[in-house]
This record gives C-alpha cells, structure tokens and sequence, in this order.
C-alpha cells in the first residue's frame, strides 16, 4: 500500500528522484511546517514569524513612553493599578472564604460519619484527607496577599527592570528566529543544490 509520499509512483505517474526526495524533505524539521500542504506545493523561501520582532517594537514604544511620564502620570498609573488590585483582592478573598465554608461544612459531616464497615474506613480517611488538602491549598487567600502600594520610585525601579527584561527576552527570541529560518532556508537550499534544482 502506497503512502502519501509513494502514490504518485505507485499510479504511475511520471515522478524524478528529485521530485519524490524535495516531498519526503517535508518530514524533516526544516520543512515540517509544510507537512498538511499539498504535495505538489513548491517549497518557499522561508520568512521569520513576525511576532517576537513585533513584540519588541511595541515594549520599546511602552518604554520610550513610560520615560516620558512625569511622577504626577506615575501616581495615577499606580493609583488606577492598586484600585485594580484591591479589587481582585476582595473578590477572591470572599470566594475563598465562601469555599472554605463549603469545604468545611462537607468536613464537618464526613468527620461525623460513621462507615458501615471497617473496609470502609479508608474511603472516610481519603474523603476527609482530600478536603483538608484542598483547604489548605484552595483557601489561602490572606492578609499577606493584600496589595501593597508602590512609592513611585519604586514603581519606576519595577517597570524599569520589567522592559529591561521584556526586551532582552523579545531581542533573544527574535535573533534565534531569524537565525532558525535562515538555517532552515540553508538546509532547502543545500537539499535542492544536491539535486541540481
């Protein structure tokens, strides 16, 4: 039985050793990206993904921004940010409590269970043992978690260090892309060179 790669040789078609070895090519890392294309697509010259390069423009234009705030723009991004926080805050330390009440409230009558064996113990001690857990881990929520309010030096020290790292990071990325894409075209042009294509 023929595969996708074979058919056409397998129907008789005209088919070169070139022609078949540039679509197995499409099975290889260089070229996996075509893979759901049809066969008879020619393979381009690969481009970068745009999006690390993208993504850097747009944190150096937050950055050049943020430069430009005064400290009055500052207090107000930091008020509109804590108003934001205090927010979330409340809103999952209320769910937090309303789980623990209902997790305590199952707690309660599982511990006042009784099992109608002894091969039944270990079910109550899972049961109560998987509660305690998900209290202890799903209803934390507490003080030490109330947003604190950045001086505005500190919030400049924070942000700075935040673009400092985006944009390393976004710079990396997009250098490694484009240095993948040209290796990836290196490895189709070497493949087609081979073939005297």
């Amino acid at each position: 039985m023929p595969t996708g790669y074979t058919s056409d040789i397998y129907e008789g078609k005209e088919v070169t050793m070139s022609d078949y070895l540039i679509q197995c090519a499409r099975a290889f890392g260089a070229t996996i990206t075509m893979r759901d294309e049809p066969l008879g697509k020619s393979i381009p010259v690969f481009e970068p993904n745009s999006y690390y390069k993208e993504s850097l423009v747009k944190e150096r234009i937050k950055y050049d921004h943020f430069l430009k705030m005064t400290d009055d723009e500052i207090r107000h991004e930091i008020d509109a940010v804590y108003d934001e926080q205090l927010k979330s805050y409340e809103r999952l330390a209320k769910e937090s409590q309303e789980r623990r009440k209902r997790y305590e409230s199952i707690l309660k009558e599982l511990k006042a269970w009784e099992p109608p064996t002894v091969d039944h113990i270990g079910l109550k001690n899972f049961a109560v043992n998987q509660i305690e857990t998900s209290i202890e881990t799903d209803c934390i929520y507490s003080d030490s978690r109330y947003p604190q309010k950045p001086t505005v030096e500190e919030w400049k020290s924070q942000k700075l260090e935040e673009f400092k790292t985006n944009i390393e990071y976004y710079s990396a990325k997009w250098n490694e892309e484009v240095l993948h894409t040209k290796n990836r075209n290196k490895w189709v042009n070497d493949l087609k060179m081979s073939l005297g294509l």
